[in-house]
């Protein structure tokens, strides 16, 4: 089935990408300002099936549910329902189920929601599962990509390469890492696995329940409705309104991203207003959220390649992001000069990858392949069309850096630490590269490669292998991820 045919079925999977942020990281908390985010092939999929249900619910103003997420060796079991008289649908566990609050507040928004959307359809839904006896059986998938790998082939006893990753089973359980305080926490790469999960969880439970009605008539309308709602979901879950990049390149994939107003969710960071008409005029606003506006279409030539490196050493995003916007307060001028001067030289990024959009595929990947065997700094000379557009967006984007890495200085914030900064500038001169850096809000825990040309990814791969050996202390190991072929959401019937 194409994605502009969806019709409601007894079973949808639905996968979202990761995301990668290039450029605007800090910035794009204020939505005067936006930044360059890339989808990637690393996905995390929720699929949703019906079966016979274990035990019958005693009211057709619900469901039971069944969520399992081998990879975490987690099973929740829930009643979803609404009372006679209430507004609002409840989940309430089954004895015995395990707990995960990301997956249980999401069923608790987007059920509401949903039924918010089109009460009617959604009713009509609940009384066929409750007729039938069935429930709903929803399996939660994550990519190898979204967890740390390096320590599992090392107890293997195999070197970090890519090569070694693909050798893998897919869907393992993820790894332990120990925290300063003692804790152990699960060993992420950054590319925003609990944003996929939200949005992946909630565009299969709206296709499943709204995927027969107008507000699903093509993919465009289905992902707006999941986006709206998945932002709302994700803001409940962690109580924060974020800037909501993540959500956006899991549904839309890479893209410029400008932020919505935070006004927009304010009152959701609670159960108060979490009522299915209240949400319903949230999420159908569209002058509210503006997402043709504020999510504009980013694209790459095809010919280009993504490769992340996953550090050992991690960073706490939060801390970072705090302590950044508590130097805004104490130094407002300082910070000002700082902000003006990186949001005018992201632009110019933007700007400079716009720019290729002139040039035909064919004549881009042909020039590029050859481009990939010398220094950047002969692109010009070996091709006058397409290198100077290439070394553009290269000069361009190191100015960004710069700006990015002295902010951190001037914030007491380890935004790019030396230690990054030594082993990009030695990937930057791998030919083939076009930028590296550090993704998103910066630190210790990854870098980010962007190549004109695949064969450049081989050598960037072998420089890493170099690299970690010569520094044993230092944990290098590269994602099994690249640039999304899909834009963004896909909804499939299963």
């Amino acid at each position: 089935m194409r994605n502009d045919e969806l019709t409601w079925r007894r079973g949808v999977r639905v996968s979202a990408p990761g995301k990668v942020l290039l450029t605007g990281a800090y910035l794009i908390l204020d939505e005067r300002h936006a930044g360059l985010v890339v989808g990637t092939s690393a996905r995390f999929h929720a699929t949703l099936t019906t079966r016979k249900a274990a035990t019958t619910t005693n009211t057709t103003h619900g469901f039971s549910v069944c969520v399992e997420s081998p990879q975490f060796a987690q099973r929740i079991e829930a009643r979803v329902f609404r009372k006679e008289n209430a507004t609002q649908y409840t989940v309430e566990l089954s004895e015995g189920s395990d707990r995960n609050a990301y997956v249980e507040e999401t069923l608790l928004s987007a059920v509401n929601g949903i039924a918010g959307m089109d009460h009617e359809t959604f009713e009509r839904a609940c009384q066929e599962l409750h007729g039938q006896h069935e429930e709903l059986h929803i399996r939660l998938e994550a990519d190898n990509a979204f967890y740390s790998q390096a320590k599992r082939l090392i107890t293997a006893g195999k070197s970090l390469s890519r090569r070694h990753l693909e050798e893998l089973s897919e869907f393992l359980p993820p790894l332990m890492e120990d925290l300063p305080d003692g804790r152990k926490t699960i060993a992420k790469t950054g590319l925003g696995s609990s944003a996929t999960l939200v949005t992946s969880l909630v565009g299969a439970l709206a296709a499943f329940f709204l995927g027969e009605t107008s507000r699903f008539s093509s993919h465009s309308d289905a992902v707006d409705l999941i986006h709206n709602l998945a932002q709302l979901s994700h803001c409940f879950v962690q109580r924060k309104i974020g800037s909501g990049f993540d959500v956006a390149a899991a549904c839309y994939g890479s893209q410029r991203y400008s932020r919505f107003s935070p006004l927009v969710l304010d009152r959701f960071t609670s159960t108060d207003h979490l009522t299915p008409d209240t949400i319903a005029r949230c999420v159908l606003n569209p002058t509210t959220w503006r997402v043709a506006e504020r999510t504009k279409p980013f694209v790459l030539p095809a010919n280009f390649h993504l490769l992340m490196g996953d550090v050992s050493t991690g960073s706490t995003t939060v801390s970072m992001v705090r302590q950044v916007l508590q130097w805004q307060k104490t130094k407002p001028e300082e910070a000002q000069r700082i902000i003006q001067t990186l949001a005018s030289q992201n632009e110019a990024v933007a700007e400079a990858v716009a720019r290729l959009g002139s040039i035909s595929t064919s004549e881009m990947a042909q020039a590029c392949k050859q481009l990939s065997t010398v220094a950047a700094d002969q692109w010009s000379d070996v091709n006058t069309t397409i290198g100077p557009m290439l070394y553009d967006i290269r000069t361009a984007y190191q100015l960004a850096r710069r700006s990015f890495r002295e902010m951190g200085e001037l914030a007491g914030v380890p935004i790019e630490p030396s230690e990054q900064t030594q082993l990009i500038d030695a990937t930057l001169a791998v030919p083939g590269v076009l930028i590296a850096g550090v993704p998103g809000a910066g630190g210790y825990d990854a870098v980010f490669v962007l190549v004109v040309d695949a064969s450049a990814l081989v050598r960037v791969e072998a420089l890493w292998l170099q690299w970690t050996q010569q520094h044993p202390d230092n944990i290098l190991c590269p994602l099994l991820c690249d640039l999304s072929v899909a834009s963004g959401l896909t909804i499939e019937v299963v």
